[in-house]
């Protein structure tokens, strides 16, 4: 037995809607009337998922059959909805039967009222399914995704299609039966506003007199800039009426508004003419919102999107745009675009130089101010009419999403990938995603996992880094959320509308920031638990939520392997945040963060709740599943060392994806590390060769020295930790990288260290949590910090045009010093009195407070944690590269002090590198002269402390040097990489990078370009001036063109070698600062410098690889270098190339005995003879 109403026969509300309907348009009516029982049905699945999930039922008397059908708890009815014996088809009369019998929570007339709106939800789900099908072009196509903008395109879409992707939403929220509610809008109208038909109108202006008006003072301004042509209709419209323009703002108002709202509610104004209708006119294209515009006037491709008010009540409110989000929205907009700029982790930028992750500004609100909110004494004794009179007359203006979009990008709002092609009848996204697949080939899962990876990367990061941060939590819902696509791949995320925003005014008082709101703005958050609910809720459990299970569906991907995708991106955030958090405090509140969001269940939003209560702004949540909670992390195995152990226990705790990994590699580390130690030890004789050695035991019991131990133990442990991080970056690495990051993105996968140390990933102090944090496999930015030292006690090496460190980083990155400059005076000091130098996050935590007490005691050292530059680390750990360009356009390299023994050496900075390091720069760039097949990465400034220092880690511990980023140096058409990077893991792959080179060229052909390169670099230096590069692998970057080695750039001179004679016969003279061991007098000390570096550190290793990854015979390819060799010396004309020409063909080559350098640590550098490849 039913209880509803029969299919055919129409409720009342539902008979009213028809008979309006069919008054306009038979046709029309008739498609409505057909469309009610699949609306009904549409909204009865939603009802009935909030009575669940939000627990409102109070008996067993009603009791829905659901099943979950997303990981994020969205429920759909499982069979029909039952009552004693009666099946009820109609949420109507469901709503109506749990008040009648008293079935749920709360008071019956709350059900009742709440019954009349969902009517109103399914008349308008009933006509946004009639708008669906007028779009249905169905067929049969290869590529679906390209037929459906051919078809949006075809039926005037226009740039990016973001109106029109966004046109394609017809069923609103997924969890709100509310969803389709325009209580106070005609059907009629609903139909002619509705964004769901792709209807288009004129959105008119009203002057409102200026003593009268409330609102930026550049809304005018940005009027102007954005509609030129109308407002200089209006203001010739007032001087014509006999008004001065001058005294007027203007108010884009909605038609709707103005039709109806404005006679009812301010015929007041309209009398006596403080409101002005005016005529000009703009067109304009409704959002999802309804009340939101898309403005643009005839031949522009951009204009504005403008939030209007509109007196309709839209799901659960009235649309109306308060006196608040006039002053809040602009005030938000700069805030967090101030952050934006001195926050190098949150302006980050894609291949062309847009932000990846960027809010649509809102630039300005303005509106009118009736006489009673103006302290006037006029009473509407009403006092909902006095509020509807406060919010009516208002409009946002924001940026429109085209303005932020390139040529042949598109964008369109994430709730656009959830919606159905009227093409296929898929989602948007499935369609994407299978013929992205059908592009790039692997598995659809594959496919699936990675653009997934994508989309995550631009949205999760810099959300959450606003939240731990600055306590800003924005409201990123798939309504919010815009996707910019680039070739079907995601570029960049834009968020919009930022009135449901929330911020928590102690943690942005903690980085500096405070921001003037009205008085109880609804956008401050009482506690961090709320933030943080605001937050989840739209990203994590309806953006991503709603996208994984389309996605899933779409492609047959499970979603617990797309969860898994945004779990890793989480994980790494945090560790992030943790390690670059600027107080105890905000470690603590990164580590609350973490554990609600990977943890605790999941806090989503009660929208039925809230409408039974009627709140709007005061929201309610009710705990819900949560996809992120990982199953438990493997146990630790019994044969772990001490340092072994103490690294499963960090990673356990902080990423046990990162221990599952890092436990399948650890037994291959350990053999590496031992082979590797041993091959070491026999080069130089520290033991006999041939020794049948398989562990770190058997290893130290054959030469004893204490910290043996420690070191292969330390080198294994961070080996895998490196092969895991490698592993797990390979999956997630973005198709459109600029020539910078794709720089540092090769450095990040490789993963095995020096390869002639015998502890090539030893790192001395670090802990487990420090390799996580600041080892480029593993982290994603390591915060530099800038430091203030009192002026006197620095010693400056400016550029050459006088500009310091701290006037470079100034230069390029106002904000952070801007930033700088705050922190001191909120301090007590004043900024023209300090220098800032930029010192690792390791070495301020651990260093500063050890080397430099009293200075900091005293004020004379002055850490300023909340001035950072987010930089992406480089396989050298110390030597960083700022995140995002400068405002220039250019990035920055930054040599940090790090006083850690890394491999055999503290990797601080010695004063003397900091004064020859710009004028080596200057000096190599003169002698190389116009060669572009040979470039000098220049060391730019330096700094160092200038103190009292009686110990070697104060008088190089504060030092630091600015470096051009190597990518300035590379053309259009090309690329580059470290040159150690040839053995990294090719992220397109797997193979070792050179093999994907070796795909356009033979190996033979690949080793004489790139011999060629490298003698054409560092023997006219050698042979003509009696210079020695420090050019191993990692000290040249590689420019290809077409898989080609084009250019070598060379890098870092700290470890040159001139001979003081040479140079100074040659025209090469340079001037060491005081103590340096740059110029010698020993010919021998700058041969081996050359030997080692160039020959065994570099071209060895190149060798060794090809033969690998090639199956070519070493003898052969040493021929070819052997003949390289020889052409070069011919072209070589110089006294001294002769001598050095058989220097370098000499039987055996000084290498460094890094072994027994570590183990025998001596003042200086040891070398052994090794045979002589060049002559194998």
């Amino acid at each position: 037995m039913s209880t509803s109403t029969p299919p055919d026969v129409l409720a009342n509300h539902e008979a009213r809607v028809a008979e309006e309907l069919s008054q306009q348009d038979a046709e029309l009516a008739a498609q409505f009337r057909a469309q009610l029982p699949g609306a009904r049905r549409s909204v009865l699945n939603r009802l009935v998922s909030a009575l669940v999930r939000e627990r409102l039922l109070s008996s067993d008397r009603l009791k829905p059959t659901v099943r979950q059908v997303t990981a994020t708890g969205r429920l759909v009815a499982d069979g029909p909805v039952v009552f004693e014996d009666r099946t009820v088809e109609d949420p109507v009369d469901l709503l109506r039967l749990i008040a009648e019998h008293g079935l749920g929570t709360g008071a019956p007339g709350e059900w009742l009222r709440v019954a009349e709106e969902i009517g109103h939800s399914v008349t308008g789900q009933a006509l946004a399914m009639v708008a669906a099908e007028h779009r249905r072009r169905p067929s049969e196509v290869d590529a679906p995704f390209s037929a459906l903008d051919a078809a949006l395109r075809a039926a005037g879409g226009h740039g990016c299609l973001a109106v029109a992707f966004e046109q394609l939403v017809v069923d609103g929220h997924p969890m709100h039966p509310g969803a389709k509610i325009k209580i106070g809008m005609s059907a009629v109208d609903a139909v002619r506003y509705g964004p769901e038909f792709g209807v288009s109108f004129d959105l008119g202006l009203i002057a409102v007199r200026q003593d009268c008006a409330v609102g930026s003072p550049i809304a005018r301004a940005v009027l102007r800039e954005a509609f030129p042509r109308a407002v200089t209709e209006a203001e010739a419209e007032l001087r014509a009426a006999g008004h001065d323009p001058d005294g007027y703002v203007f108010v884009p108002i909605h038609p709707h508004q103005r039709e109806h709202a404005m006679p009812q509610l301010h015929s007041d104004a309209l009398a006596d003419g403080t409101v002005l209708p005016l005529r000009a006119r703009i067109p304009a294209e409704p959002l999802m919102s309804v009340r939101t515009l898309a403005v643009r006037e005839p031949g522009s491709p951009v204009g504005l999107h403008v939030k209007t008010a509109l007196e309709v009540r839209v799901t659960g409110a009235v649309r109306g745009v308060s006196q608040a989000a006039i002053h809040n929205g602009p005030k938000v907009s700069e805030l967090v675009e101030r952050i934006a700029a001195g926050d190098l982790d949150l302006s980050r930028t894609t291949q062309d130089g847009r932000r990846r992750f960027a809010i649509c500004r809102e630039l300005a609100g303005v509106g009118y101010v009736p006489p009673e909110a103006r302290g006037e004494g006029w009473d509407t004794g009403d006092s909902e009419k006095a509020l509807a009179r406060q919010r009516s007359l208002c409009s946002v203006l924001r940026e429109d999403v085209a303005a932020g979009v390139a040529p042949g990008e598109l964008a369109m709002p994430v709730a656009a990938l959830l919606a159905t092609s009227p093409v296929t009848g898929n989602s948007v996204v499935a369609d994407l995603l299978t013929e992205l697949h059908g592009e790039v080939g692997g598995t659809l899962d594959e496919v699936a996992q990675e653009w997934l990876g994508q989309h995550v990367e631009l949205c999760v990061p810099a959300a959450l880094t606003l939240l731990v941060r600055y306590g800003i939590a924005l409201e990123p819902h798939p309504q919010n959320a815009v996707l910019v696509l680039a070739d079907k791949r995601p570029q960049r995320v834009l968020v919009r509308d930022l009135g449901g925003a929330r911020l928590l005014p102690q943690r942005l008082a903690r980085r500096g920031f405070e921001i003037e709101l009205l008085p109880g703005s609804a956008l401050l958050a009482e506690d961090p638990e709320l933030l943080r609910a605001k937050l989840f809720f739209p990203l994590f459990g309806n953006h991503l939520g709603e996208l994984i299970a389309a996605v899933a569906e779409g492609t047959g991907c499970p979603e617990d392997q797309l969860w898994a995708v945004v779990r890793r991106c989480v994980l790494r955030t945090f560790t992030r945040l943790t390690a670059a958090a600027v107080s105890q405090d905000e470690v603590d509140d990164a580590r609350a963060d973490a554990e609600a969001l990977l943890h605790k269940p999941w806090r989503y939003k009660t929208m039925l709740a809230m409408r039974l209560a009627s709140l709007v702004t005061d929201q309610r949540y009710v705990d819900a599943p949560n996809p992120l909670r990982d199953s438990e992390p493997p146990a630790m195995p019994e044969d772990l060392s001490l340092p072994e152990e103490q690294m499963y226990h960090q990673l356990r705790e902080s990423d046990p994806e990162l221990l599952r990994g890092w436990l399948t590699e650890l037994p291959g580390a350990r053999l590496s590390t031992v082979y590797r130690a041993l091959g070491a030890m026999e080069r130089e004789d520290v033991v006999g060769t041939n020794r049948p050695v398989h562990t770190i035991d058997e290893l130290v019991d054959l030469v004893h020295p204490a910290q043996v131990r420690a070191d292969l133990a330390d080198s294994a442990r961070n080996l895998a930790l490196s092969r895991a991080g490698v592993a797990r970056r390979r999956r997630r690495l973005s198709a459109d990288q600029s020539v910078s990051d794709l720089i540092l993105d090769l450095d990040a996968m490789c993963a095995e260290g020096h390869l002639l140390h015998p502890f090539g990933r030893s790192r001395g102090e670090f802990t487990p949590a420090d390799s996580l944090a600041y080892a480029a496999e593993t982290a994603d930015t390591v915060g530099v910090q800038l430091v203030a030292v009192r002026r006197e006690l620095t010693m400056l090496t400016p550029d050459e045009s006088g500009r310091s460190v701290g006037d470079l980083i100034a230069e390029h990155y106002p904000e952070v010093a801007a930033r700088a400059r705050a922190g001191l005076e909120r301090r007590g000091h004043d900024p023209g009195r300090y220098e800032l130098v930029p010192v690792h996050p390791w070495q301020a935590a651990r260093a500063l407070p050890r080397e430099y007490a009293a200075e900091l005691a005293s004020g004379e050292v002055v850490p300023i944690p909340e001035a950072q530059l987010a930089c992406r680390p480089t396989v050298s750990l110390r030597s960083l590269v700022t995140a995002a360009p400068g405002r220039h356009g250019r990035r920055l390299t930054v040599k940090t002090a790090l006083d850690v023994l890394i491999t055999s050496t503290r990797r601080t900075i010695s004063p003397a590198s900091t004064r020859n390091g710009p004028a080596q720069s200057a000096l190599l760039t003169r002698l190389v002269g116009n060669n572009d097949r040979v470039r000098v990465v220049a060391e730019l400034a330096g700094v160092a402390f200038a103190g009292a220092a009686d110990t070697p880690g104060r008088k190089r511990g504060l030092s630091a040097l600015l470096r051009e980023d190597p990518a300035d140096q590379v053309g259009r058409g090309e690329w580059a990489f470290s040159a150690c990077a040839l053995r990294a893991t090719s992220p397109a792959t797997g193979r070792p990078l050179l093999a994907d080179l070796l795909e356009t060229q033979s190996p033979q052909e690949f080793l004489t370009e790139y011999a060629d390169l490298l003698f054409s670099a560092t023997l006219p230096l050698m042979w003509r001036h009696g210079i020695a590069l420090e050019a191993h692998l990692q000290n040249t970057v590689l420019v290809v063109r077409e898989g080609r080695p084009v250019r070598l750039l060379l890098r870092d001179f700290s470890g040159m070698r001139g001979h003081r004679e040479r140079m100074r016969l040659s025209g090469a003279e340079f001037t060491p600062h005081e103590g340096s061991v740059t110029i010698t007098e020993d010919l021998a000390e700058v041969r081996a410098k050359l030997a080692h570096a160039v020959v065994l550190a570099n071209l060895a290793d190149v060798v060794d690889l090809l033969t690998t990854v090639a199956e070519v015979r070493a003898e052969s390819l040493w021929e070819l270098v052997r003949e390289v060799l020889r052409r070069v010396h011919e072209g070589i004309d110089s006294p001294w190339a002769e001598e050095e020409y058989a220097a370098l063909l000499a039987p055996t080559l000084s290498q460094k005995a890094l072994a027994r350098m570590r183990m025998a640590p001596v003042d200086g550098v040891v070398h052994c003879p090794r045979p002589n490849p060049l002559l194998s």
